[in-house]
């Protein structure tokens, strides 16, 4: 199968020749084409800004009530101010001020810092609703994200249930990433662009998508032409 020649318009916005797009930071309207031997196609992508109803970020000390271990020293990642340092096993923290609205899926990210493999969870009335594995960051700050289904909520406890870190922040937001989304196959054929979770966006009948600045979308409605290379799943990036 011949491969297509991609091309994306926007500052930012790049396209693979095994056709994963990534949005670049400027919101807008942008095209993405693609030419196989003498076909030509193009499709247009809308990318926003504003599709998170909830994006929240709490400092660790914050907190309304905590374990007596860890201990805040001056923090050294982008931003200074204080980072929890001593923070392991059995240690928890526990947040009175969050905003989770309704009951949904969404997106918890820690930063963290560390030197071994940890894992944190997240809970609220003695439910545990997700476990996020860390592995060591090599002395540096990185953050890790997962997506867990939780209640409405006001409080809830992050605990450490495996390995030590330093803790400097975590976030709640319902921007759900795309590998989560569950795109459609164009197993049956079909110019298509690849999607994170795998697939291809199919031929025509779709509606224009509307892409996050800096994740990755289908590029949305084209001729049934030809199939795209299956790439397997891409995950956004944890850093």
């Amino acid at each position: 199968m011949p491969q297509g020649e991609w091309t994306a318009t926007g500052a930012g916005n790049t396209i693979s020749q095994s056709g994963f797009y990534t949005a670049g930071p400027t919101a807008g309207s942008y095209t993405v084409s693609v030419a196989i031997r003498n076909l030509t196609a193009s499709a247009q992508v809308n990318v926003s800004a504003g599709d998170c109803s909830v994006s929240n970020r709490y400092e660790a000390e914050s907190f309304s009530i905590r374990h007596s271990g860890p201990y805040l020293q001056p923090c050294t990642d982008a931003g200074g101010g204080q980072n929890f340092a001593g923070v392991t096993a059995g240690h928890w923290f526990t947040y009175d001020n969050l905003v989770v609205p309704s009951a949904g899926l969404y997106t918890v990210s820690l930063r963290i810092n560390s030197t071994v493999a940890s894992q944190a969870s997240i809970t609220s009335g003695g439910v545990t609703y997700g476990l996020i594995d860390m592995p060591s960051t090599g002395g540096t700050w990185q953050t890790f994200r997962d997506t867990v289904t939780l209640p409405a909520l006001t409080t809830a406890t992050i605990g450490v249930k495996a390995g030590s870190l330093k803790f400097n922040w975590f976030s709640i937001d319902n921007c759900i990433p795309d590998s989560l989304r569950g795109w459609r196959s164009a197993a049956d054929g079909g110019i298509g662009i690849q999607t994170t979770g795998g697939g291809c966006y199919r031929g025509k009948g779709f509606p224009e998508p509307r892409i996050k600045p800096g994740h990755h979308r289908p590029a949305g409605r084209l001729p049934h032409r030809h199939a795209v290379r299956h790439a397997g799943p891409r995950h956004p990036d944890r850093g």
